[in-house]
């Protein structure tokens, strides 16, 4: 039996690792001298969690909803609406929960169990693509007003961070499933929507929700988060004071960094990869066999990716999982070292000495990588054509099911995330649905173990995946911030950009 308990004194300091009451944000674009400005480059599709994924637009929906569960700095788990929880069966498929007992949203409804158990039910009708990580919730239960259990058809490793995701965010029980929530957020954050100075699809203002119980742990009295496309644009808008902090890449680091910004640089956990979406030969009959996918592998210089594309910031990879995750193992890095000759003997051995076309589709996000990997492997007579798609239709496409491989970033935070992200039969990175019993087996002794078997079960199911070469992994890639140097910026394990509690006046 899992056991998890922390006083509720605890969870209000569990907020303040980053921040502390008052400030100054410094900002010069208008606002009050405690506000902050944070501009990213996508804007959210919707403030209704299920209809947002757990990427980076969600960073939008955070100031106004509170979670079940909060992901600390290191990573780790720790309390927030949820206040101490465990398993009670041997089978880690009851997870009963004890809830904060004062807090209220913002339209005067009460959190409670009820609440939990309304917003549970109405995430498992989304259609977004993170409704399918918490799928195994078959039964919400309200035990009493704090206190809640969730019944699984079977167990989930990952669940408790995806209560601190886009699943555990809390809405008012009031206006779930009405079309308003798309626009008009009510939840029980530390910060309320405004319709002062907000614009729809480019700019969102927040203020502080004079009622939130953690109060203090948030220092700013304004948030705006701003959506600006090119990144020069974003760099700008701090060396200028039209933003306090904005997230740019690794090539304009120095840029930045000679403007005498703040840079703060960090692995987000995800993998950039090519990935080989038909593995089961539907689209290009090539790809069922491990040989070619292994010589796509060796074809790829990942050295000269990380050099090209991310400016020499990234780590080379040849693994699904971070390096900082349970199932990464040391010895599978070398793996694939760039080798065009074998390659090209994998794929003669495969019947393939005459080459072989891939259709991948291309965006302008990707083009640099895109050009790289398309030279690379044409070196060893794999044609890459390109589908041009536009850039807001991008993930639409790559997950249709209609292209053999493409290139995509994915999150790899958690083992068990992952592996439902990319591996599973109806994984939303597996479209075509391919699957193994072997593979198979190897998920179920992993989704059952529990501590160091589990760790051990994530290892041997990642030794399967690199041998078989499920995928061309390339790269851990990086996330890099600029800002004013009054703001200091807070990374957080495993995640592509810090969650709101991670920025924070300088010195406080």
């Amino acid at each position: 039996m899992k056991i998890f308990r922390v006083a509720t004194l605890a969870v209000a300091a569990t907020f303040a690792v980053s921040g502390c009451a008052g400030g100054d944000g410094g900002s010069s674009s208008g606002a009050p001298d405690d506000a902050l400005d944070i501009t990213f480059s996508y804007v959210p599709s919707s403030f209704d969690p299920p209809d947002v994924g757990d990427n980076p637009t969600s960073q939008f929906l955070q100031p106004v909803y509170d979670t079940l569960t909060q992901v600390q700095p290191d990573g780790s788990v720790g309390p927030r609406l949820a206040t101490e929880w465990e398993y009670t069966d041997d089978a880690l498929q009851v997870l009963r929960m004890t809830l904060r007992d004062d807090v209220t949203f913002s339209d005067g409804t009460p959190f409670d169990a009820a609440a939990v158990k309304a917003n549970i039910e109405h995430f498992l009708t989304g259609t977004g693509p993170a409704v399918n990580n918490v799928r195994t919730i078959q039964e919400v239960v309200v035990v009493d007003p704090t206190t809640v259990e969730l019944h699984l058809s079977e167990p989930n490793p990952a669940l408790l961070r995806y209560l601190a995701l886009t699943a555990g965010m809390m809405v008012s029980p009031a206006v779930l499933g009405q079309e308003s929530l798309a626009t008009a957020p009510v939840g029980s954050g530390p910060y309320v929507l405004s319709t002062d100075g907000t614009v729809s699809g480019s700019k969102y203002v927040y203020t502080r929700n004079p009622d939130y119980w953690a109060a203090d742990s948030y220092p700013y009295d304004q948030i705006t988060l701003s959506s600006i496309a090119e990144v020069t644009a974003r760099l700008n808008a701090v060396r200028t004071g039209q933003a306090d902090v904005s997230q740019i890449t690794p090539k304009t680091m120095a840029e930045a960094e000679s403007a005498g910004l703040d840079v703060t640089h960090f692995s987000s956990g995800d993998i950039m990869q090519l990935v080989l979406i038909d593995r089961g030969g539907q689209l290009s009959p090539a790809l069922a066999d491990p040989r070619v996918r292994q010589a796509i592998n060796m074809a790829i210089d990942r050295e000269s990716v990380v050099s090209a594309v991310y400016d020499g910031l990234g780590q080379p990879t040849t693994q699904l999982f971070n390096p900082s995750s349970d199932a990464w193992l040391d010895e599978l890095a070398d793996r694939y070292p760039y080798d065009p000759a074998a390659a090209r003997e994998l794929l003669a051995e495969a019947g393939y000495a005459d080459g072989l076309t891939l259709n991948v589709p291309e965006f302008t996000g990707i083009a640099d990588l895109f050009a790289i990997v398309a030279q690379q492997l044409g070196e060893v007579g794999i044609t890459v054509q390109s589908t041009k798609v536009p850039d807001a239709q991008a993930n639409t496409e790559m997950r249709s099911g209609k292209y053999p491989a493409v290139l995509q970033q994915l999150q790899s935070n958690d083992p068990w995330q992952a592996i439902q992200l990319m591996v599973m039969p109806q994984s939303a990175w597996n479209p075509l649905g391919y699957q193994e019993p072997a593979l198979d087996e190897l998920i179920r002794t992993a989704q059952s173990a529990t501590g160091d078997a589990r760790a051990t079960a994530y290892q041997e199911l990642n030794r399967y995946l690199v041998e078989q070469a499920w995928s061309a992994p390339l790269a851990v890639a990086e996330t890099v911030f600029a800002s004013e140097d009054d703001v200091t910026v807070t990374p957080y394990a495993y995640s592509v950009i810090p969650p709101i509690e991670g920025y924070a006046p300088a010195g406080s």
